[in-house]
């Protein structure tokens, strides 16, 4: 169930003071620093943990977790399995996650979604590339086609399937999404891929691999194009073709830097264009052909990570986003949308004569920077916890959508941390809050409590109560739709945002399920939820 409030008690200032307090309780009760340790490697490794591969997530709490430890529902889409799906675009994978439902909204346009809502623009989940948000804040959702990356690019996409803004934020409201790419360490050489196929179907792939001095770079290029969905012989459409084409080429390097044997410095760069034809209506009609619409995006990632000592780490990551959008298309004459005689424009309209109105997201651009420091660490031999702050600006300009020339933007800050405890060598407990504010609804907080009991070194349970929230962005704030003369004159102008727009509210609890075997290659997964 979702509902709506206008305020919160909490400040994120309390979190910090929090945080400390219950560092300071569990160093108290945490009892012999060497106690756990000798029981755990006396009782619980046996021979299957050694043939037996484990996976490491930490998408669920930004803790570093064995996924049978995980407050929360996860899934992972690795390696093996991509390989094995033929699955042509990114966004298919997710089929392989359950609650997850991926589809087509056009020939080239895709949408990912959770519990089955799926709008054009799904925009309550949180997609990530290595640790950076792509999030669109103009979509609220994710414009697949500008990743700038290709399936081979995947190491492992880590799938929280519940919400998820304790750890992330508002953006996670219904779930979370960490996309991993291969990392520079991993491959050496060069390497070409090429892909013919139906509907025109023509992806090439360049990418090339290399060490100069203490750096490993990978450069990679790549150009992707199709002609979407074929036309059907028995469908009755007003045009001979669905040209519903697009075309992608996209540039990315980055690299690792290792200056000692603490510090580890990580850095990305892409840039892309790509262009797809979209179906369009006319106010009052069907589907009566395509337009033209193109994007450039670029993003910088940088990431500084510093190892104190084991369990002991400081992370700082900053990124830059940019998408810019041009569309130009012409819809019918002004007298057949608002349904008057074509010798009635020049009487209402102060002499102007009938025309054909403008949909211009010419000069449609978004920006979003990004900066977070994180910091991980054991508090004695059976708690850990993170803890960190960030703060974004979003930067967004379109006088079609938001009925003026001058740019909107917002400042978001964000306090989060989550307390790992482990209360007996089955019993672990997991506490984390995410406080946010922003200049649309103000400051609110999203809290998970969890316990986990370890049934055996293959099976576990949890329960989990998420309270979770989302911020409308800053075009569902300041939405307004104009339709324009040719020269740019506003006829009208629709205000699509509420003037008392607030967050939603989701409250979800869950029990779960979860157990592997052979290797992983057989793997239980139940979750039991309401909301």
């Amino acid at each position: 169930m979702i509902r709506y409030q206008k305020g919160c008690w909490f400040t994120p200032a309390l979190l910090a003071p929090i945080c400390v307090i219950l560092s300071l309780i569990l160093t108290t009760q945490a009892g012999p620093a060497n106690a756990q340790a000798v029981e755990l490697n006396t009782n619980d490794i046996d021979q299957a943990d050694y043939l037996s591969e484990i996976p490491i997530v930490n998408s669920a709490t930004r803790l570093n977790q064995q996924i049978i430890d995980v407050p929360t529902s996860i899934s992972i889409i690795d390696r093996e399995l991509i390989e094995a799906s033929a699955a042509t675009e990114i966004s298919q994978l997710f089929k392989f996650a359950p609650g997850y439902l991926s589809y087509y909204v056009s020939g080239n346009q895709f949408g990912v979604t959770n519990r089955g809502n799926t709008l054009e623009f799904p925009g309550d989940l949180e997609i990530m590339v290595d640790g950076r948000s792509v999030y669109e804040p103009f979509f609220s959702a994710v414009e697949w086609g500008s990743l700038g990356i290709t399936i081979e690019d995947i190491d492992h996409i880590e799938v929280v399937r519940g919400s998820n803004t304790p750890a992330y934020g508002s953006n996670a409201f219904l779930g979370a999404i960490n996309i991993v790419t291969k990392s520079p360490l991993q491959a050496k050489g060069s390497s070409i891929n090429t892909t013919l196929g139906d509907i025109g179907t023509r992806n090439s792939a360049l990418r090339h691999n290399t060490r100069i001095n203490n750096i490993d770079l990978s450069f990679g290029l790549t150009y992707r194009y199709n002609e979407g969905f074929p036309k059907l012989d028995n469908t009755n459409l007003p045009f001979d073709k669905i040209n519903d084409t697009s075309e992608a080429l996209h540039a990315f390097a980055k690299g690792i830097y290792t200056p000692s044997l603490t510090d580890t410095v990580e850095f990305q760069i892409g840039l892309g264009k790509n262009a797809v034809n979209l179906p369009y209506a006319p106010p009052h009609g069907d589907v009566q052909g395509f337009n033209h619409r193109k994007f450039e995006t670029d993003f910088e990632l940088f990431r500084w990570t510093h190892n104190i000592a084991n369990d002991n780490e400081i992370r700082l990551q900053l990124y830059h986003n940019r998408l810019s959008i041009d569309e130009l298309r012409k819809l019918e004459l002004l007298s057949s949308i608002e349904k008057i005689s074509p010798a009635l424009v020049p009487v209402l309209f102060n002499g102007r004569s009938d025309e054909k109105i403008m949909f211009d997201l010419r000069g449609t651009q978004s920006d979003r920077t990004d900066f977070e420091l994180q910091h991980r660490f054991s508090v004695g031999a059976h708690a850990r916890l993170v803890w960190g702050f960030g703060i974004r600006y979003d930067w967004l300009q379109s006088q079609f959508l938001m009925g003026t020339p001058n740019a909107m933007d917002e400042f978001q800050y964000r306090l989060f941390s989550n307390v790992e405890w482990c209360l007996h060598k089955s019993w672990t407990i997991n506490l984390g809050a995410m406080a946010e504010s922003n200049n649309i609804v103000g400051k609110f907080i999203s809290p998970r409590i969890a316990l986990n009991y370890k049934i055996s070194n293959q099976q576990a349970l949890h329960v989990a109560y998420t309270y979770g929230n989302r911020t409308p962005s800053v075009l569902e704030a300041n939405q307004i739709q104009s339709t324009r003369f040719s020269d740019g004159t506003l006829i009208n102008a629709q205000f699509v945002s509420s003037n008392d727009i607030h967050k939603s509210s989701v409250r979800e609890f869950e029990i779960g399920y979860r157990s592997a075997y052979w290797r992983n290659k057989l793997s239980i997964d139940l979750r039991f939820f309401n909301t």
